[in-house]
């Protein structure tokens, strides 16, 4: 017990204070289990590690059969540790063997880095967290006072950092029964990052609720499942934009995450390094949720550059990638660049160019009670781009009011690959369900009883007409043509259309000889959603043989073209939804219900169509030691379901890495830093495709890491930018080697070298990268560019010394 006492050392050498006990302690009984606790404004400050909560054998090493232990801490600080707090695996049971919470907590602490720091170059995490389950923070503060290091530099720290683990933060009420907590916040202040998270196990759910986040970046989870990240306020700070960078601050990223809710966060830009405009900052960032029914609901941005990101593989790939993916509802956008932004993430791309991007339908006004997105877009924005950039697949976004600017509704500025789509009805509506979500499962379950038989009827249909119910057969049918039996294999395909899968048309579209250009066209003239996805229209650009212009012409012009397969597509799109969202509500109450066991929702996981919820439920068994059944489940999901070629490839994936997890389960700890392990988990990465979000944690322990959280920022500032200050354009034009006068200009303007002149060529671009004028320079003379013909805005001159290929780029405004 620490009650208002302090320790605190003089030296960087002092260990602070180590419990431990046993993993699998009962809880009931205490017995052999360390427990600390700190009240009373009880300081732990100038230690290595201030709390480590794992014990030493006789060798003074760490001892892996002796983690465990209790802390609980109120009103307390954790000042200048290089680490304040290591949670090591524990597992604590009830007397019925049932695993409970971790009851340590954090109450209204304090955790501080401050200018008196004798660790100067500590960038370690305050709390470490690996393999625990339950831990509260609850009104806590997590701090870099430093003035030396600002929140940019990694050295500003990481407030929490955990691995297969999960995990409360809350704002902290005095009065218990106060509900919803409106007492102190959670804080995250002037740290590099707030939270990363990989993983958190089977056991319970991360919930991240009520707090402020004011540091370079927010909270990073990924590989996690049944996540919430509500009602808190992110601040980011744009950063300069620098070509080819990625690394720039976000809100929230959700890297490979499940089951996500994400209501009532504001989200809002501050301008100190760089402006809106030409600054880096984003929002709320999600990737590679892949091609389950996922949603970010109800969220405020305001200030920012990109607003909410999507990145790589957000939706189902055939003939269905309209069912299934990533949808966004109820967020309401103020000032942004980008209110959506959609693209691949070139540093860890889809697998399949078909599943980038988010559901293709935004909105649902067939097979149910119509819904429709209703986000309220920054149509009135300074500095807006456009309301949705779509760099993936085809979406048709469903909204309704008119179709005019005013109307914020309506998504007035998207790219041509998104199609907003009039509802004469009414908007569905905007719910808060922050107090409600997962609490009555009555109505759930009825819900939910209502829609499964509805769903695989229909589900049943889109299968049977979908390539005449066998796709690997039609498949097989196109590579083995022949000029013998070609025309019956192009009547077969013709028959089955317009159900042709979208796997068929990208394989048919780099077909040569024998099918000839007019049968590659009119298959997909007979499937116009072939001009719709990406790999199809790829696979077109490849082909050895290019299609004749005018054949390519016809198929893109059926870009806006539906046909019935799209109609009943759509009303399973809409059960398929309806069911998915409603058994993530119902899952949550489970998850978090401390008295529910396995078996009692164990079959809700048992998804109809969805091997995801299966492998989900096989983890499950497998972190309970069940291999009986975790061997039952996996086993099955092949029986069940018919895999396409990505699902075999991660159930094969899958399959291995468990059987080696197994292995290494026997031997000890899962979570303990080990080189050999961490080699065979990078060599197993490269060598599959797919492979379960597991890997990212178990490397994170050895501070290994294969995907890092991109966030992708345009270089160029977006159209209706404001006009930049005189006094910026002359500070530019001081720092350059290259004089650009007048600027603004209205006529002409004038580059001339005031270094050595060199050779170079000059392209002028718009602010969409439009190119204006281009022309070579040889550097002696003056080089005059004529802008009688060009329109009052920014432009961008691009200046390329053709000597070695270096690049000089300016600013230019026009202003008649």
């Amino acid at each position: 017990l620490i009650d208002g006492g302090k320790l605190y050392s003089l030296c960087e050498s002092w260990k602070g204070i180590r419990i431990e006990g046993t993993a699998n302690q009962n809880q009931t009984n205490l017995i052999n289990v360390g427990f600390l606790e700190m009240k009373n404004n009880a300081k732990i400050s100038d230690a290595r590690n201030a709390v480590s909560l794992i014990g030493l054998n006789t060798a003074g090493n760490v001892d892996w059969s002796k983690t465990g232990g209790l802390i609980q801490a109120t009103n307390s600080q954790f000042v200048n540790n290089y680490r304040d707090i290591e949670f090591m695996s524990y597992h604590p049971k009830s007397s019925s063997g049932i695993e409970l919470p971790n009851r340590s907590f954090f109450r209204n602490c304090k955790f501080i880095t401050n200018d008196s720091l004798k660790f100067w170059n500590n960038g370690h995490p305050h709390v470490t967290m690996w393999d625990v389950n339950g831990i509260q923070f609850l009104g806590c503060s997590f701090e870099n006072n430093r003035t030396y290091i600002d929140q940019k530099n990694t050295l500003a720290r990481t407030g929490i950092y955990t691995i297969n683990s999960n995990y409360n933060v809350n704002s902290y009420c005095t009065n218990p029964l106060q509900f919803p907590c409106t007492g102190i916040p959670s804080k995250f202040i002037n740290l590099n990052s707030s939270i990363q998270s990989f993983n958190n196990g089977t056991r319970g759910i991360i919930a991240i609720e009520n707090s402020e986040f004011d540091s370079y970046k927010g909270a990073f989870l990924q590989g996690t499942t049944g996540s919430l990240v509500r009602s808190n306020t992110f601040t980011i700070e744009h950063d300069i934009v620098i070509p080819g960078l990625t690394d720039y601050p976000y809100g929230v990223y959700l890297d490979k995450c499940q089951r996500f809710n994400t209501e009532g966060n504001q989200f809002t830009g501050t301008t100190g390094s760089s402006n809106v405009a030409n600054g880096g900052a984003a929002g709320l960032v999600i990737r590679n949720t892949g091609p389950n029914n996922n949603e970010f609901y109800r969220s405020n941005f305001d200030n920012l550059k990109i607003a909410s990101q999507t990145l790589s593989e957000n939706r189902d790939a055939g003939i269905m990638g309209l069912v299934t993916g990533l949808t966004f509802r109820c967020n309401d956008y103020e000032q942004s660049w980008n209110d959506l932004d959609i693209r691949n993430d070139l540093k860890n791309p889809a697998t399949n160019s078909a599943r980038l991007g988010m559901k293709e339908l935004q909105g649902q006004n067939v097979g149910g009670p119509p819904t429709t997105p209703d986000n309220l877009f920054s149509n009135n924005s300074g500095i807006l781009n456009f309301n949705i950039e779509n760099r993936g697949n085809f979406m048709q976004y469903t909204f309704t009011g008119p179709a005019t600017q005013t109307n914020r509704l309506f998504p007035f500025d998207v790219t041509n690959n998104v199609l907003p789509f009039q509802f004469s009805g009414s908007p569905a509506g905007c719910i808060n369900r922050l107090n409600t979500w997962g609490i009555e499962r009555g109505p759930v379950l009825i819900k939910l009883s209502d829609l499964l038989p509805v769903m695989m009827v229909k589900r049943n249909q889109v299968k049977l007409l979908t390539d005449g119910g066998n796709t690997t057969s039609l498949k097989n049918n196109i590579l083995n043509a022949n000029v013998s039996n070609v025309s019956t294999v192009f009547n077969q395909l013709i028959g089955f259309s317009p159900y042709l899968s979208n796997e068929v048309l990208a394989l048919l579209a780099i077909q040569n000889a024998p099918f000839s250009y007019e049968m590659i066209r009119d298959v997909m003239l007979a499937n116009p959603h072939s001009a719709r996805c990406l790999l199809v229209q790829e696979n077109l650009d490849s082909r050895m043989n290019p299609l004749p212009p005018t054949y390519r012409d016809q198929i893109n012009d059926q870009l806006h073209v539906f046909t019935q397969r799209d109609t009943i597509g759509a009303e399973l799109s809409s059960f398929t939804e309806n069911y998915d969202l409603a058994l993530h509500e119902l899952l949550y109450s489970f998850e978090t219900d401390s008295n529910a066991t396995l078996e009692d929702y164990a079959n809700w996981l048992k998804h109809p169509s969805n091997p995801t919820y299966h492998y989900q439920l096989a983890e499950k068994f497998f972190e309970q030691g069940d291999s009986v059944n975790f061997e039952l489940v996996r086993d099955s999901i092949p029986l069940k379901i018919q895999l396409d070629e990505k699902q075999l490839a991660y159930h094969i994936s899958f399959i291995a890495f468990y059987d080696q997890l197994h292995i290494w389960q026997q031997s000890g700890s899962l979570f303990e830093p080990d080189s050999s392990r961490m080699v065979w988990l990078i060599n197993f990465a490269n060598s599959h495709s797919e492979y379960p979000a597991q890997i990212h944690s178990l490397l994170a322990i050895n501070d290994t890491f294969i995907n890092q959280a991109d966030v992708y920022i345009p270089e160029t500032i977006g159209g209706n930018a404001p006009a930049l200050s005189i006094k910026a354009l002359e500070k530019e034009n001081n720092e350059s080697k290259i004089n650009v006068y007048p600027n603004p200009a209205q006529d002409y303007i004038l580059l001339e070298w005031k270094t050595d002149a060199k050779p170079t060529n000059v392209q002028i671009t718009d602010i969409n990268g439009k190119i204006i004028a281009e022309q070579s320079w040889n550097g002696n003379e003056k080089c005059n560019l004529v802008t009688q013909s060009w329109t009052n805005g920014i432009y961008f001159v691009k200046i390329v010394n053709l000597e070695n290929n270096s690049i000089i780029v300016r600013k230019v405004i026009i202003n008649k």
